[in-house]
């Protein structure tokens, strides 16, 4: 098991589990904010989870796993680099509200609930790690071609 938890990659998982299943219980659980529909509630999970992802988990992982933060960029490449976290972010909300819709209607149709599942943090911070961790490769690869197409070109 310390094995496992060695390794930074896990490390930045746990916290980012942690961290959304934390705003999941503040945010869906314990405030009346953005509950009257489900645009309202991605709004609002979108907001907190993107400054809390950010501010607080991105430096929080960075730091325990011993990667200085980048001070040389600019503040242009910041901005584009925070504003692209909080896209990122809002397209894993909008998967992880249309998981546990799609899951409760399967459930619904087949009998074994009659009422829609609550959303639990447990399962919101496994499903909106996935997610995150599928966007990122697939940001990852995108910018890998991107570079590899700027330098073929020059």
């Amino acid at each position: 098991m310390l094995k496992w938890l060695s390794k930074d990659r896990n490390i930045s998982r746990i916290i980012r589990i942690w961290g959304a299943g934390a705003c999941c219980l503040f945010i869906i659980w314990g405030s009346p904010i953005g509950q009257e529909t489900v645009v309202d509630m991605i709004s609002v999970m979108g907001i907190v989870l993107g400054i809390v992802e950010m501010f607080v988990l991105t430096p929080l992982a960075n730091h325990l796993i011993g990667l200085k933060p980048k001070h040389s960029q600019s503040i242009y490449r910041r901005v584009v680099t925070r504003l692209a976290v909080f896209a990122k972010v809002l397209i894993t909300l909008v998967f992880v509200f249309g998981s546990y819709y799609y899951f409760t209607e399967l459930l619904i149709g087949h009998g074994m609930i009659t009422s829609t599942a609550l959303i639990e943090p447990i399962g919101f911070g496994l499903l909106y790690m996935f997610y995150f961790e599928i966007l990122h490769w697939i940001s990852n690869s995108i910018r890998k071609i991107w570079e590899v197409r700027l330098n073929v070109e020059k």
